[in-house]
């Protein structure tokens, strides 16, 4: 699903639905127990009532009148009943008494001894169908010798309750979905109300794309405004990129113009020789011009998306082949880099930098080489050690400057660290130089922000 409007309402759907279906889970269950308790305290005054008019003759005998405190006890299959047991051997217990209702129906009866004033109330299946029964115990003293323990027992049908339950269950049915298609309709509505900040970006891109806007603006809310500001700074990139671009192909056409304009000079009136000579210096001079406005191009062409380079996977394959250069030094690389370490850079600029870093100390070290890392929340620290003779202070400054060799009478051409301080200065970054405690030698640190 890639709406993410559909994804929040589907979501808001599920949530909705398992909240009404436990809100009317919670409710039936609640509406459940209010009409047992009612069916409870209807059976209780029943019972109330029968020991209101209940009498023992002088034999024990149970005497009730003719006339019921509650009439459905007088019609037959009236779904109200009522029985008095009394308690014989062995703590078994049979009906001395049984009210009209119950004429020509037998109701099954396990005896459980109650003591005075005990109630018993449940929901059972009998004869004459699922009822809800309530015990009561009594203890009847009828002479000064003697007594009698008897229970009784009154009955009511539990199609009455069904009946309520089922109306109940419907009418929450219907309100809850009522309920639940308004609140579904203002969710649709929220979400139209709070995405309106989505939208207004497409358009206002659009804009820009047509010229119209140089930025995203106008008042987004806060949560939008990371992105927004960094999609305004991802376009101003992108737009010097381009300016650099374009200013660098100015600079090489014009740096271009005087070696071409001495060879077209020397060309017909200067011997072989010396023509040979002149296109030797130009071109070679020619090339330094385009491989330093190709490196300014490329240090101007870094985006504000970058993916993410492994950097033990990087360090690796570039001490495997240094190794091989090296081959004579037999140089020992210690890598204390976590091998899940990434860093937010692209990858040529990272091979670019480790590169001339590691090469820089394999030149000067004697037998060891170093790389570390530490990360903390402000950015990374990259350190490259060697064992070699170290650079002074006075030289620090000066060997970060184009062309500029510590050593003269070492090969090279002197622009390789200059190129890690313009590449770690286009990440916000810097080079750091100084000694290693441990090695000896020199320790240069690539400080990059997070």
């Amino acid at each position: 699903m890639n709406s993410l409007k559909a994804r929040l309402v589907l979501a808001g759907v599920m949530i909705l639905a398992a909240f009404l279906g436990l809100t009317g889970l919670a409710l039936d269950q609640a509406f459940q127990a209010s009409a047992r308790e009612g069916v409870r305290a209807k059976l209780q005054a029943q019972v109330y009532g029968l020991l209101g008019v209940l009498e023992l003759d002088a034999a024990g005998r149970v005497q009730m009148p003719e006339q019921y405190p509650d009439q459905r006890l007088q019609q037959p299959g009236s779904g109200s009943y009522a029985q008095v047991l009394v308690a014989g051997p062995g703590r078994s217990a049979a009906p001395v008494w049984e009210s009209r209702s119950l004429l020509g129906r037998v109701l099954d009866y396990s005896h459980v001894p109650l003591q005075s004033g005990q109630v018993r109330f449940s929901r059972v299946t009998t004869a004459v169908g699922d009822m809800f029964e309530l015990r009561f115990g009594v203890v009847w003293e009828y002479a000064p010798a003697r007594s009698r323990e008897l229970v009784l027992r009154v009955l009511e049908s539990d199609a009455a309750y069904r009946d309520q339950l089922w109306q109940f269950r419907r009418s929450l049915v219907l309100w809850l979905g009522i309920a639940g298609a308004i609140l579904l309709v203002m969710q649709v509505l929220v979400l139209q109300w709070g995405l309106r900040p989505l939208r207004r970006i497409p358009a206002d891109l659009h804009r820009i794309h047509a010229g119209e806007v140089d930025a995203l603006g106008g008042h987004y809310p806060h949560e939008l405004r990371p992105l927004t500001e960094n999609l305004n700074a991802f376009i101003q990139a992108e737009r010097t990129r381009g300016q650099r671009y374009r200013d660098a192909m100015a600079d090489l056409a014009h740096s271009l113009k005087t070696p071409l304009a001495v060879i077209r000079g020397a060309v017909g009136r200067s011997r072989e020789a010396e023509l040979n000579q002149v296109i030797g210096e130009q071109t070679a001079r020619m090339q330094e011009i385009v491989d330093y406005q190709l490196q300014r191009a490329a240090l101007a062409g870094r985006g504000g998306l970058r993916k993410r380079v492994n950097l033990h996977a990087t360090l690796q394959r570039i001490t495997d082949s240094l190794s091989k250069v090296y081959a004579d030094k037999q140089l020992d690389f210690e890598l204390q880099v976590d091998p899940a370490q990434e860093l937010a850079i692209e990858a040529g600029d990272l091979m670019e930098l480790l590169g001339n870093l590691l090469d820089n100390a394999c030149k000067w070290a004697v037998s060891r080489v170093r790389v570390s890392v530490e990360t903390d929340t402000s950015g990374h620290r990259l350190s490259v050690e060697d064992d070699g003779p170290g650079i002074g202070p006075a030289d620090r400054a000066r060997i970060l400057q184009r062309g500029v060799r510590a050593d003269e009478s070492t090969p090279g051409h002197g622009i390789g660290l200059a190129m890690v301080r313009d590449i770690v200065q286009a990440y916000g970054g810097r080079l750091e130089i100084d000694t290693s405690r441990e090695l000896g030698g020199a320790r240069l640190v690539l400080v990059l922000p997070a």
